[in-house]
C-alpha cells in the first residue's frame, strides 16, 4: 500500500501495488482485476495476467519481469475496511485499518491468527517536501533562493525520521542517488499552513529562470504535486 499525492488527484489517495510471484516474458505484462465497494467493504478480484505478446518498451518479448498493477482505492476516511481478495475462486479476508497517522493491512489466516504487515506512515498534514538539484554551478544560488522564498512565505523546517516504514509516493527520495546525480542538491521537508497556490507559483517561476538546468519535485499533503518533466525517477 502507499498513499499517493499525484497531481491528477484533488485529494490524497490510497493505492495498492500488486505483483506476481511468477516471471513473465515481458515486464509490460499486467494484472487484470476488478474492484468494487459495498458500504465500507472493498472487494478485489484478480482475474488474469494480460500478455500482449510483445514489449511496449522494446518491441520484443525479451525483457522478463513480474506482472504488476497499481490499484487506486481513492480517498479513505479513518476507519476499518473489510477487504476481500479473490483469486482462482479462493477468497482471503483482510482488514484495512486507516487512521490519521498510519495505515496498515492485516488479515486472519487459515489458522485463525492475525498477520500484521508493516505500517505505512502517512504524509502529515500541512507539509511540503522538496527535492531539488543541479549540476550547473551557476544555478546553485537558485536552489537556496527558492528555499529561502518558501520560508519567507511561512514554510518552517520540519525534521522527519526516514525509514523503511515510510511509503510516501513522491515524498521519500534516495539520497545516495541524488548525490551521484547532482553536484549540488537539497532535500527538505517543511511545515506549511499558507496558500499552496503561492508555492506552485514560486515553483513555476523557478522552472522558468533555471532554464531546464535544475531538476526538482515538490509534494504537498494537499494532494497536489509540482514536478519538472525531466526529473529522474
Amino acid at each position: 500500500m502507499q498513499e499517493s499525492l499525484d497531481s491528477t488527484f484533488a485529494t490524497r489517495h490510497f493505492q495498492l501495488l500488486a505483483l506476481t510471484d511468477k516471471f513473465y516474458d515481458c515486464e509490460d505484462d499486467t494484472i487484470v482485476y476488478s474492484l468494487s465497494r459495498v458500504g465500507s467493504t472493498i472487494n478485489l478480484l484478480f482475474k488474469s495476467v494480460y500478455e500482449p505478446g510483445f514489449c511496449f518498451t522494446n518491441g520484443q518479448s525479451t525483457s522478463q519481469g513480474r506482472a504488476m498493477v497499481g490499484i487506486d482505492f481513492g480517498p479513505l476516511s479513518n476507519g476499518v475496511y473489510p477487504f476481500n481478495i479473490t483469486y482462482d475462486s479462493s477468497t482471503t479476508i483482510w482488514s484495512l485499518y486507516v487512521d490519521s497517522e498510519v495505515s496498515f493491512v492485516s488479515f486472519k489466516n487459515s489458522a485463525g491468527t492475525a498477520d500484521t504487515f508493516d505500517r505505512i506512515i502517512r504524509v502529515p498534514v500541512n507539509t511540503l517536501s522538496v527535492t531539488i538539484g543541479t549540476k550547473v554551478p551557476d544555478k546553485y544560488y537558485l536552489i537556496d533562493n527558492f528555499l529561502d522564498s518558501l520560508q519567507v512565505y511561512g514554510a518552517q523546517p520540519l525534521p522527519l525520521v526516514k525509514g523503511n516504514n515510510y511509503a510516501y509516493d513522491f515524498y521519500i527520495n534516495d539520497s545516495s542517488f541524488l548525490a551521484t546525480k547532482y553536484t549540488y542538491y537539497k532535500e527538505v521537508v517543511y511545515r506549511y499552513y499558507g496558500d499552496f497556490s503561492i508555492v506552485k507559483n514560486l515553483a513555476a517561476h523557478l522552472e522558468i529562470i533555471s532554464d531546464s538546468a535544475l531538476n526538482f519535485t515538490l509534494a504537498s499533503d494537499k494532494g497536489s504535486v509540482y514536478e519538472t518533466d525531466y526529473y529522474p525517477h
